[in-house]
């Protein structure tokens, strides 16, 4: 008998240590990479290929106006003399300026700090959230920016805000940081919301710039996802030198929110995005304005995603304990169709809905369970696979082993009503030379005797049943089924005759076959079972057997059996067998 593997007899075990370690790791380790890789997917497959859009424009001092106008930092009345071209030329909605001023300037910054008072201006401070370095002042908040630290908020301990002439002539309420929040690794998916230092809170640019706009109250205070809806660099960019030359029509930035910031080589704060590529800061801040004046503020989730992640455990632990009842072909395509499903829900709730939640340890949870669900089948069809071949190799030829392995193997355990030729051979002598031969002698001489029949009946297609003390049986029809199974048993039957005759031992045989419907199975008890053959077509082939001495016939066949066969044959009368009510017709082989 063969030794069946510790995996095989206990399968599932691995597939439960799989999902252990899956919960595992989603409850003490972090996930946020494959959430990141998702996230950028959904982006990326959001982003249209063009979409123009003009109610945000940059003004870019870029290299070429450097070039022409002189390398930065220049003299701030030069720049304020920018300013006041946009706001007195071309009647913008709103200036930003992306640029900080924590010192003084050589010259005189009076005119820059003249149109600090001008409230279409919004200016830039940036926090440092780590250390306590401090340049330049904050202004002076407003009253209503006087409150008490709240979770949605973000603590600052340093800064980087202006010199204090013009802290003290810009309001409160023309102030916005310019903060982007980098993720581990590097990728700038949002954006703080105000940011609290001693007791004075700031919200974000975007956020100040919109502070009328009729979205404002969706703008949450926490840090907010910054909505990719395009691809930042198709956003409508002018250069400043193109405004100090006077070329840009007055129509095309009138009503429009203006950026003043650079794209210069060596001064723009460059930052990578989601779609997979670094572009300048002041693109990003240009595109989450436009984003949410237009309304499209990618609202977070964060109940949605708790459910999930509980959620997400329990299937794990599910899959744990039930894991033998749900590793079913059926269960495993419900479970994919449930992960698939999760994503495409989620993916279509960002891009209708513009919802945005973590279906990470969800679908992790459903395909590890998929994953296990589908070992588990492999090994319960390895364990099926081996019991099969244990129990016909030493039986029936090895390619119908390997047949009946790419078959349904369930229904050896089922048992199933088919047709089959049985064959019954009795060794005829075998009483007297038992009683004359030692033990050892006796043993060997069994054993080169069946031997020699089992292989005579493997070359005709049969398959050996049992051997029965001096007795062997064996039929046709089952595993595989046997057009010519009649045909190939009396084949058999005559071919062992010649074999017996053949050996020294003096012995013959007694052969009885018959034809008819039986059940055939995995036979017998959770102990001990075998592949067997079971009906009244096999207590026949018993009974012709026994009769080969009253008729004087080595080989006695049924009606079924002889009129099947391809040899001549001879009716001998009618028997009456135990347990029938009708006699049956005997046939031998004519020869």
């Amino acid at each position: 008998m063969k030794t069946v593997g510790l995996s095989a007899q206990v399968p599932g075990r691995g597939s439960r240590f799989l999902l252990a370690c899956v919960f595992l790791v989603l409850v003490f380790s972090d996930a946020s990479v494959i959430t990141r890789a998702w996230y950028d997917f959904k982006v990326q497959s959001l982003v249209p290929a063009d979409s123009a859009r003009d109610s945000v424009v940059i003004i870019d001092i870029d290299d070429a106006t450097l070039n022409a106008v002189g390398r930065w930092p220049w003299p701030r009345a030069d720049f304020a003399a920018l300013l006041s071209m946009l706001t007195e030329n071309y009647q913008p909605k709103q200036v930003v300026v992306n640029f900080l001023f924590p010192e003084p300037s050589d010259s005189d910054d009076s005119a820059l700090i003249a149109l600090a008072q001008d409230p279409r201006f919004v200016f830039a401070v940036a926090f440092d959230f780590e250390s306590d370095r401090r340049l330049g002042d904050l202004p002076k908040p407003e009253a209503s920016q006087s409150v008490s630290l709240d979770q949605s908020m973000t603590p600052a301990t340093g800064w980087v805000g202006m010199h204090t002439a013009l802290a003290n002539g810009v309001p409160g309420a023309q102030i916005g940081h310019v903060n982007l929040s980098e993720d581990p690794d590097g990728v700038v998916r949002r954006i703080p919301g105000w940011v609290i230092v001693d007791h004075a809170v700031y919200p974000s640019l975007p956020q100040q710039v919109l502070t009328t706009s009729p979205h404002a109250e969706a703008l949450a205070h926490r840090e907010a996802l910054i909505p990719y809806v395009r691809d930042p660099r198709q956003m409508m960019t002018v250069s400043a030198l193109d405004i100090l030359s006077g070329a840009v029509p007055v129509e095309l930035l009138a009503d429009r929110i203006l950026l003043v910031g650079t794209s210069a080589s060596g001064l723009a704060n460059r930052v990578v995005i989601p779609l997979g590529f670094a572009v300048p800061g002041i693109l990003v801040q240009g595109l989450t304005i436009e984003a949410w004046q237009a309304g499209e503020i990618w609202d977070q989730r964060p109940l949605v995603t708790g459910i999930l992640f509980w959620g997400g455990l329990s299937v794990l632990l599910v899959g744990v304990l039930y894991l033998g009842r749900l590793a079913t072909t059926q269960t495993l395509l419900v479970v994919l169709g449930l992960g698939v499903l999760v994503l495409g829900v989620n993916w279509l709730d960002h891009a209708v809905w513009t919802a945005v939640w973590d279906p990470t340890t969800m679908t992790l949870a459903l395909f590890s369970l998929a994953v296990a669900q589908a070992y588990h089948l492999f090994e319960l069809q390895k364990l099926a696979t081996s019991r099969v071949r244990d129990m016909f190799e030493s039986y029936v030829p090895e390619t119908v082993v390997d047949t009946l392995l790419s078959g349904d193997l369930d229904r050896f355990d089922r048992g199933e009503r088919v047709r089959v030729t049985v064959l019954f051979a009795d060794l005829v002598g075998f009483t007297a030379l038992a009683e004359r031969s030692p033990p050892d002698e006796l043993t060997a001489t069994v054993r080169h005797v069946f031997n020699t029949l089992t292989a005579v009946i493997l070359d005709c297609g049969g398959t050996v049943d049992k051997y029965m003390g001096d007795a062997v049986m064996a039929f046709w029809g089952a595993p595989l089924p046997d057009e010519h199974q009649e045909a190939q048993a009396v084949k058999c039957a005559i071919q062992m005759q010649d074999a017996i005759a053949a050996l020294p031992y003096g012995l013959k045989l007694s052969i009885g076959v018959n034809t008819g419907m039986a059940t055939v199975g995995n036979m017998g008890s959770d102990f001990r079972h075998a592949y067997s053959v079971l009906g009244d077509t096999v207590n026949v082939a018993a009974r012709l057997e026994s009769q080969t001495r009253a008729f004087e016939k080595n080989i006695l066949l049924g009606a079924e059996t002889a009129s099947g066969c391809s040899v001549p044959t001879q009716s001998m009368g009618e028997i009456w067998v135990k347990g029938k009510q009708e006699s049956i017709e005997v046939f031998c082989v004519r020869l």
